[in-house]
Protein backbone atom coordinates (compact mmCIF):
# COMPACT_ATOMS: atom_id res chain seq x y z
CA UNK A 1 0.00 0.00 0.00
CA UNK A 2 1.36 3.32 -1.17
CA UNK A 3 1.97 6.32 1.88
CA UNK A 4 -0.95 8.20 0.75
CA UNK A 5 -3.39 5.29 0.67
CA UNK A 6 -1.68 4.70 4.42
CA UNK A 7 -2.19 8.43 5.28
CA UNK A 8 -5.47 8.47 3.99
CA UNK A 9 -6.62 5.35 5.58
CA UNK A 10 -5.38 6.28 8.89
CA UNK A 11 -7.01 10.27 8.53
CA UNK A 12 -10.07 8.80 7.28
CA UNK A 13 -10.96 6.28 10.08
CA UNK A 14 -9.31 8.83 12.64
CA UNK A 15 -12.11 11.30 11.28
CA UNK A 16 -14.94 9.39 11.41
CA UNK A 17 -14.58 6.84 14.34
CA UNK A 18 -13.12 9.78 16.45
CA UNK A 19 -16.38 11.21 16.23
CA UNK A 20 -19.11 9.84 19.42
CA UNK A 21 -22.32 10.24 17.06
CA UNK A 22 -21.11 8.47 14.49
CA UNK A 23 -20.28 6.07 16.65
CA UNK A 24 -23.25 5.32 18.26
CA UNK A 25 -25.04 5.86 15.06
CA UNK A 26 -23.19 2.86 13.00
CA UNK A 27 -24.10 0.80 15.94
CA UNK A 28 -27.86 1.94 15.84
CA UNK A 29 -27.47 0.94 12.12
CA UNK A 30 -25.59 -2.57 12.75
CA UNK A 31 -28.64 -3.53 15.84
CA UNK A 32 -31.18 -2.02 12.82
CA UNK A 33 -29.66 -4.47 10.56
CA UNK A 34 -29.66 -7.24 13.09
CA UNK A 35 -32.91 -7.66 13.25
CA UNK A 36 -34.34 -6.62 9.85
CA UNK A 37 -32.28 -9.43 8.15
CA UNK A 38 -33.59 -12.02 10.77
CA UNK A 39 -37.29 -10.36 10.46
CA UNK A 40 -36.61 -10.54 6.66
CA UNK A 41 -34.70 -13.84 5.93
CA UNK A 42 -36.86 -15.78 8.69
CA UNK A 43 -40.34 -14.97 7.06
CA UNK A 44 -40.71 -17.02 4.70
CA UNK A 45 -39.40 -19.79 6.38
CA UNK A 46 -42.33 -18.76 9.02
CA UNK A 47 -44.93 -18.67 6.88
CA UNK A 48 -43.83 -22.32 5.25
CA UNK A 49 -44.16 -23.57 9.26
CA UNK A 50 -47.27 -22.19 9.31
CA UNK A 51 -48.27 -24.15 6.66
CA UNK A 52 -49.52 -20.50 4.71
CA UNK A 53 -48.15 -19.91 1.17
CA UNK A 54 -45.49 -17.88 -0.17
CA UNK A 55 -48.23 -16.20 -2.12
CA UNK A 56 -49.78 -14.68 1.14
CA UNK A 57 -46.71 -12.97 2.07
CA UNK A 58 -46.00 -11.57 -1.10
CA UNK A 59 -49.70 -9.91 -0.70
CA UNK A 60 -48.78 -8.67 2.48
CA UNK A 61 -45.16 -7.41 1.50
CA UNK A 62 -46.91 -5.26 -1.34
CA UNK A 63 -49.93 -4.51 1.31
CA UNK A 64 -46.78 -2.75 3.64
CA UNK A 65 -44.79 -1.24 0.98
CA UNK A 66 -48.35 0.76 0.15
CA UNK A 67 -48.51 1.86 3.80
CA UNK A 68 -45.01 2.82 3.68
CA UNK A 69 -45.42 4.64 0.84
CA UNK A 70 -48.46 7.17 2.53
CA UNK A 71 -45.77 7.14 5.74
CA UNK A 72 -42.52 8.23 3.80
CA UNK A 73 -43.28 11.58 3.17
CA UNK A 74 -44.20 12.53 6.30
CA UNK A 75 -41.28 10.80 7.95
CA UNK A 76 -39.23 12.34 5.59
CA UNK A 77 -40.47 15.80 6.68
CA UNK A 78 -40.73 15.03 10.32
CA UNK A 79 -36.87 13.68 10.16
CA UNK A 80 -35.77 17.20 8.96
CA UNK A 81 -37.64 19.38 11.62
CA UNK A 82 -37.44 17.15 14.69
CA UNK A 83 -34.85 15.25 16.70
CA UNK A 84 -33.31 12.39 14.76
CA UNK A 85 -32.15 10.76 17.48
CA UNK A 86 -35.38 10.53 19.23
CA UNK A 87 -37.39 9.84 16.42
CA UNK A 88 -35.31 6.74 15.71
CA UNK A 89 -35.18 5.90 19.56
CA UNK A 90 -39.45 6.06 19.50
CA UNK A 91 -39.46 3.91 16.29
CA UNK A 92 -36.93 1.48 17.64
CA UNK A 93 -39.40 0.87 21.46
CA UNK A 94 -42.29 0.17 18.86
CA UNK A 95 -40.09 -2.82 17.18
CA UNK A 96 -38.98 -4.68 20.21
CA UNK A 97 -42.89 -4.92 21.32
CA UNK A 98 -44.03 -6.30 18.03
CA UNK A 99 -40.91 -8.58 17.62
CA UNK A 100 -42.08 -10.13 20.97
CA UNK A 101 -45.71 -10.42 19.84
CA UNK A 102 -44.73 -11.69 16.21
CA UNK A 103 -42.75 -14.89 17.43
CA UNK A 104 -46.10 -16.07 19.10
CA UNK A 105 -48.71 -14.92 16.16
CA UNK A 106 -50.36 -17.58 14.28
CA UNK A 107 -53.39 -16.08 12.64
CA UNK A 108 -52.66 -14.48 9.38
CA UNK A 109 -54.50 -11.16 10.28
CA UNK A 110 -52.65 -11.21 12.82
CA UNK A 111 -48.91 -11.48 10.89
CA UNK A 112 -50.10 -9.26 8.61
CA UNK A 113 -50.70 -6.55 10.64
CA UNK A 114 -47.27 -7.04 12.96
CA UNK A 115 -45.12 -6.97 9.52
CA UNK A 116 -46.56 -3.58 8.25
CA UNK A 117 -46.55 -2.17 11.90
CA UNK A 118 -42.27 -3.60 12.14
CA UNK A 119 -42.00 -2.45 8.62
CA UNK A 120 -43.53 1.27 9.48
CA UNK A 121 -41.10 1.44 12.17
CA UNK A 122 -37.90 0.49 10.05
CA UNK A 123 -38.89 3.23 7.93
CA UNK A 124 -39.17 6.02 10.53
CA UNK A 125 -35.87 4.60 11.79
CA UNK A 126 -34.05 4.65 8.74
CA UNK A 127 -35.36 8.62 7.29
CA UNK A 128 -34.10 9.60 10.85
CA UNK A 129 -30.51 7.90 11.36
CA UNK A 130 -29.50 7.97 7.56
CA UNK A 131 -29.61 11.65 7.22
CA UNK A 132 -28.32 12.20 10.66
CA UNK A 133 -24.92 10.20 9.51
CA UNK A 134 -24.39 12.56 6.49
CA UNK A 135 -25.04 15.82 8.51
CA UNK A 136 -22.38 14.56 10.84
CA UNK A 137 -19.64 13.78 7.73
CA UNK A 138 -16.64 15.51 7.05
CA UNK A 139 -16.28 16.20 3.56
CA UNK A 140 -13.78 14.45 2.13
CA UNK A 141 -14.28 11.08 4.07
CA UNK A 142 -17.87 10.35 3.10
CA UNK A 143 -17.04 7.25 0.81
CA UNK A 144 -15.22 5.62 4.46
CA UNK A 145 -17.75 7.00 6.36
CA UNK A 146 -20.77 5.07 4.64
CA UNK A 147 -18.09 2.06 3.96
CA UNK A 148 -18.36 1.71 8.08
CA UNK A 149 -21.77 2.70 8.35
CA UNK A 150 -22.15 -0.63 5.64
CA UNK A 151 -19.77 -2.44 8.04
CA UNK A 152 -21.85 -2.24 10.91
CA UNK A 153 -24.41 -3.15 8.61
CA UNK A 154 -23.39 -6.35 7.35
CA UNK A 155 -21.88 -7.55 10.60
CA UNK A 156 -25.09 -6.90 12.35
CA UNK A 157 -26.54 -8.93 9.61
CA UNK A 158 -24.17 -11.59 9.85
CA UNK A 159 -24.56 -12.11 13.57
CA UNK A 160 -28.63 -11.22 13.97
CA UNK A 161 -29.02 -14.59 10.86
CA UNK A 162 -26.01 -16.52 13.16
CA UNK A 163 -28.14 -15.56 16.11
CA UNK A 164 -31.84 -16.47 14.46
CA UNK A 165 -30.37 -19.61 13.08
CA UNK A 166 -29.14 -20.79 16.36
CA UNK A 167 -32.15 -20.57 18.14
CA UNK A 168 -34.43 -21.94 15.77
CA UNK A 169 -32.39 -24.86 15.58
CA UNK A 170 -31.93 -25.49 19.02
CA UNK A 171 -35.66 -24.56 19.41
CA UNK A 172 -36.97 -26.54 16.77
CA UNK A 173 -39.62 -23.06 16.17
CA UNK A 174 -38.60 -20.59 13.33
CA UNK A 175 -40.65 -17.94 15.20
CA UNK A 176 -38.64 -18.09 18.39
CA UNK A 177 -35.85 -16.28 16.16
CA UNK A 178 -38.03 -13.48 16.41
CA UNK A 179 -37.54 -13.04 20.39
CA UNK A 180 -33.68 -12.06 20.76
CA UNK A 181 -35.06 -9.08 18.55
CA UNK A 182 -36.64 -7.60 21.23
CA UNK A 183 -33.56 -6.79 23.59
CA UNK A 184 -31.79 -5.45 20.76
CA UNK A 185 -34.10 -3.05 20.15
CA UNK A 186 -34.63 -2.04 23.43
CA UNK A 187 -30.61 -1.46 23.97
CA UNK A 188 -30.68 0.57 20.48
CA UNK A 189 -33.07 2.51 21.70
CA UNK A 190 -31.81 3.61 25.14
CA UNK A 191 -28.56 3.86 22.89
CA UNK A 192 -30.31 6.77 20.98
CA UNK A 193 -31.39 8.36 23.90
CA UNK A 194 -27.44 9.51 24.35
CA UNK A 195 -27.34 10.92 21.08
CA UNK A 196 -30.60 13.31 21.51
CA UNK A 197 -29.73 17.14 20.76
CA UNK A 198 -26.89 15.93 18.92
CA UNK A 199 -25.72 17.66 15.75
CA UNK A 200 -28.40 16.61 13.54
CA UNK A 201 -31.01 19.67 14.68
CA UNK A 202 -34.53 19.27 15.80
CA UNK A 203 -35.16 20.52 19.16
CA UNK A 204 -37.19 17.45 20.57
CA UNK A 205 -39.62 14.91 20.54
CA UNK A 206 -42.34 15.82 22.44
CA UNK A 207 -45.72 14.95 21.96
CA UNK A 208 -46.52 18.69 21.22
CA UNK A 209 -43.08 19.36 18.90
CA UNK A 210 -44.23 16.37 17.18
CA UNK A 211 -47.75 17.41 16.02
CA UNK A 212 -46.20 20.73 15.36
CA UNK A 213 -44.21 19.15 12.65
CA UNK A 214 -47.23 17.23 11.42
CA UNK A 215 -49.55 19.99 11.45
CA UNK A 216 -47.33 21.94 9.54
CA UNK A 217 -46.12 19.63 6.69
CA UNK A 218 -47.13 20.75 3.49
CA UNK A 219 -45.92 17.72 1.25
CA UNK A 220 -46.25 20.20 -1.79
CA UNK A 221 -44.66 23.28 -0.33
CA UNK A 222 -41.76 20.79 1.33
CA UNK A 223 -40.54 19.00 -1.47
CA UNK A 224 -41.13 21.88 -4.42
CA UNK A 225 -38.53 23.75 -2.38
CA UNK A 226 -35.97 20.50 -2.76
CA UNK A 227 -32.91 21.25 -5.20
CA UNK A 228 -31.88 19.48 -8.19
CA UNK A 229 -35.17 17.78 -9.39
CA UNK A 230 -33.38 16.91 -12.66
CA UNK A 231 -30.91 14.50 -11.45
CA UNK A 232 -33.92 13.37 -8.24
CA UNK A 233 -35.85 12.57 -11.28
CA UNK A 234 -33.41 10.18 -12.42
CA UNK A 235 -32.75 8.30 -9.26
CA UNK A 236 -36.51 7.80 -8.76
CA UNK A 237 -36.49 6.52 -12.40
CA UNK A 238 -33.43 4.12 -11.54
CA UNK A 239 -34.97 3.52 -8.02
CA UNK A 240 -38.43 2.06 -9.48
CA UNK A 241 -36.64 -0.58 -11.74
CA UNK A 242 -34.33 -1.61 -9.01
CA UNK A 243 -37.16 -1.95 -7.08
CA UNK A 244 -39.30 -4.02 -9.40
CA UNK A 245 -36.20 -6.04 -9.98
CA UNK A 246 -34.93 -6.61 -6.37
CA UNK A 247 -38.30 -6.68 -4.67
CA UNK A 248 -40.02 -9.60 -6.65
CA UNK A 249 -36.82 -11.69 -6.02
CA UNK A 250 -35.20 -10.88 -2.82
CA UNK A 251 -37.36 -11.55 -0.29
CA UNK A 252 -37.91 -15.54 -2.11
CA UNK A 253 -34.06 -16.30 -1.74
CA UNK A 254 -34.57 -18.46 1.45
CA UNK A 255 -36.68 -20.44 0.20
CA UNK A 256 -35.04 -20.48 -3.39
CA UNK A 257 -32.12 -21.99 -1.66
CA UNK A 258 -33.73 -24.17 0.22
CA UNK A 259 -35.82 -25.38 -3.13
CA UNK A 260 -32.33 -25.42 -5.07
CA UNK A 261 -30.70 -28.22 -2.33
CA UNK A 262 -29.54 -25.86 0.97
CA UNK A 263 -30.60 -27.86 3.83
CA UNK A 264 -33.37 -25.76 5.78
CA UNK A 265 -31.64 -25.72 8.94
CA UNK A 266 -28.08 -24.19 7.21
CA UNK A 267 -30.26 -21.90 5.35
CA UNK A 268 -29.99 -18.69 7.88
CA UNK A 269 -26.16 -20.00 8.20
CA UNK A 270 -25.73 -19.46 4.93
CA UNK A 271 -27.35 -15.79 4.56
CA UNK A 272 -24.81 -15.29 7.77
CA UNK A 273 -21.66 -15.75 6.08
CA UNK A 274 -22.22 -14.21 3.20
CA UNK A 275 -22.71 -10.75 5.11
CA UNK A 276 -19.80 -11.62 7.30
CA UNK A 277 -17.89 -11.67 4.08
CA UNK A 278 -18.97 -8.48 3.21
CA UNK A 279 -18.27 -6.33 5.79
CA UNK A 280 -14.67 -6.01 4.87
CA UNK A 281 -15.90 -5.91 0.75
CA UNK A 282 -17.70 -2.05 2.54
CA UNK A 283 -14.40 -1.04 3.84
CA UNK A 284 -12.98 -1.54 0.26
CA UNK A 285 -16.17 0.28 -1.26
CA UNK A 286 -15.65 3.00 1.27
CA UNK A 287 -12.04 3.75 -0.12
CA UNK A 288 -13.18 3.28 -3.87
CA UNK A 289 -15.63 5.96 -3.04
CA UNK A 290 -13.30 8.30 -1.54
CA UNK A 291 -10.79 8.15 -4.56
CA UNK A 292 -12.21 7.60 -8.04
CA UNK A 293 -15.54 8.16 -9.91
CA UNK A 294 -18.18 7.72 -7.30
CA UNK A 295 -21.38 8.40 -10.84
CA UNK A 296 -19.70 5.09 -12.07
CA UNK A 297 -19.30 3.49 -8.81
CA UNK A 298 -22.82 3.84 -8.66
CA UNK A 299 -23.24 2.12 -11.79
CA UNK A 300 -21.52 -0.61 -10.98
CA UNK A 301 -23.71 -1.59 -8.08
CA UNK A 302 -26.98 -2.24 -10.10
CA UNK A 303 -24.92 -3.95 -12.82
CA UNK A 304 -23.59 -6.15 -10.32
CA UNK A 305 -27.05 -6.43 -9.04
CA UNK A 306 -28.11 -7.68 -12.79
CA UNK A 307 -25.63 -10.11 -13.09
CA UNK A 308 -25.95 -11.72 -9.74
CA UNK A 309 -30.32 -12.14 -10.05
CA UNK A 310 -29.29 -13.23 -13.87
CA UNK A 311 -27.32 -16.11 -12.35
CA UNK A 312 -30.01 -17.04 -9.54
CA UNK A 313 -32.31 -17.39 -13.14
CA UNK A 314 -30.04 -19.99 -14.47
CA UNK A 315 -29.51 -21.76 -11.33
CA UNK A 316 -30.34 -25.33 -10.88
CA UNK A 317 -28.28 -26.60 -8.05
CA UNK A 318 -26.18 -25.62 -5.06
CA UNK A 319 -23.12 -24.37 -7.22
CA UNK A 320 -25.04 -21.71 -9.37
CA UNK A 321 -26.72 -21.04 -6.36
CA UNK A 322 -23.19 -20.40 -4.75
CA UNK A 323 -21.73 -18.13 -7.41
CA UNK A 324 -24.81 -15.75 -7.15
CA UNK A 325 -24.16 -15.69 -3.34
CA UNK A 326 -20.28 -14.85 -4.32
CA UNK A 327 -21.46 -11.87 -6.37
CA UNK A 328 -23.68 -10.73 -4.06
CA UNK A 329 -20.69 -10.52 -1.78
CA UNK A 330 -18.58 -8.75 -4.76
CA UNK A 331 -21.22 -5.96 -5.47
CA UNK A 332 -21.18 -4.45 -1.49
CA UNK A 333 -17.95 -2.91 -2.57
CA UNK A 334 -20.23 -0.54 -4.62
CA UNK A 335 -22.87 0.34 -1.95
CA UNK A 336 -20.85 3.19 0.28
CA UNK A 337 -20.76 5.30 -3.61
CA UNK A 338 -24.66 4.64 -3.82
CA UNK A 339 -25.26 6.60 -1.04
CA UNK A 340 -22.41 9.18 -0.70
CA UNK A 341 -23.23 9.52 -4.70
CA UNK A 342 -26.91 10.58 -3.93
CA UNK A 343 -26.37 12.64 -0.59
CA UNK A 344 -23.33 14.67 -2.68
CA UNK A 345 -26.77 16.41 -4.94
CA UNK A 346 -28.41 17.83 -2.05
CA UNK A 347 -28.29 20.09 0.63
CA UNK A 348 -27.58 19.19 4.56
CA UNK A 349 -31.46 20.78 5.45
CA UNK A 350 -32.76 18.86 2.56
CA UNK A 351 -31.52 15.59 2.57
CA UNK A 352 -34.15 13.77 4.63
CA UNK A 353 -36.73 14.66 2.28
CA UNK A 354 -34.66 14.41 -0.90
CA UNK A 355 -33.85 10.70 0.94
CA UNK A 356 -37.94 10.11 1.20
CA UNK A 357 -38.73 10.91 -2.52
CA UNK A 358 -36.67 8.15 -3.50
CA UNK A 359 -38.18 5.94 -0.53
CA UNK A 360 -41.38 6.49 -1.87
CA UNK A 361 -40.82 5.70 -5.48
CA UNK A 362 -38.93 2.56 -3.55
CA UNK A 363 -42.29 1.50 -1.36
CA UNK A 364 -44.57 2.22 -4.78
CA UNK A 365 -42.71 -0.21 -6.68
CA UNK A 366 -43.10 -2.61 -3.95
CA UNK A 367 -46.56 -2.65 -3.44
CA UNK A 368 -46.72 -4.38 -7.22
CA UNK A 369 -43.34 -6.52 -7.10
CA UNK A 370 -43.82 -9.14 -4.05
CA UNK A 371 -47.38 -9.75 -5.38
CA UNK A 372 -45.70 -10.25 -8.69
CA UNK A 373 -42.66 -12.44 -7.60
CA UNK A 374 -44.47 -14.39 -5.36
CA UNK A 375 -46.70 -15.29 -8.55
CA UNK A 376 -44.06 -16.23 -10.64
CA UNK A 377 -42.34 -18.42 -8.35
CA UNK A 378 -45.33 -20.71 -8.22
CA UNK A 379 -45.14 -21.35 -11.92
CA UNK A 380 -41.05 -21.61 -12.30
CA UNK A 381 -38.88 -20.14 -9.82
CA UNK A 382 -35.99 -19.43 -11.64
CA UNK A 383 -37.88 -17.29 -14.09
CA UNK A 384 -38.83 -15.01 -10.86
CA UNK A 385 -35.49 -14.02 -10.97
CA UNK A 386 -34.69 -13.79 -14.67
CA UNK A 387 -37.06 -11.40 -14.88
CA UNK A 388 -35.93 -9.35 -12.22
CA UNK A 389 -31.97 -9.15 -13.38
CA UNK A 390 -33.78 -7.71 -16.43
CA UNK A 391 -35.27 -5.10 -15.08
CA UNK A 392 -32.40 -4.27 -12.71
CA UNK A 393 -30.59 -4.39 -15.65
CA UNK A 394 -32.51 -1.29 -16.97
CA UNK A 395 -32.11 0.53 -13.97
CA UNK A 396 -28.02 0.18 -14.38
CA UNK A 397 -28.85 1.88 -18.19
CA UNK A 398 -30.27 4.71 -16.66
CA UNK A 399 -27.65 5.17 -13.80
CA UNK A 400 -24.69 5.94 -16.91
CA UNK A 401 -26.82 9.31 -17.50
CA UNK A 402 -26.32 10.45 -14.49
CA UNK A 403 -23.66 13.72 -14.24
CA UNK A 404 -20.25 13.19 -13.03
Amino acid sequence: MSGGSTSYVRDAFGTVLGDSDLRGYFLAYGALFFVSEVFTQTLPLYFRELGVSLAVLGLITSASNAFELVAEPISGIVSDRVDRALLAAAAAVAMAAMFGVLAFAGAVAALAALIVGVSLAKLAFRNAVTPAISDALDDGVEGMGWGLRDVAIYAGSALGLAVGGVVATVTGNVGFAFLPLVAVMAGTAILLWGRRDGPTGGASLSPGDLRTALGDVAPVDDFREISNWNVLGRFCVIEAFASLGGGMTLFLLPAFAADVGVPVGAVLFVFSASHLLSAPMSLVGGGLADRYSRKWLYVGSYASSTAMLLTFGVAGGVPLFAVGMAVFVGKTAFAPAVTSYFFDQFDEDESGRAWSVEGMVAKAAGIVAPGVGGFLYGIDPRSTFLVGGVLMGVAAAVAVTLPE
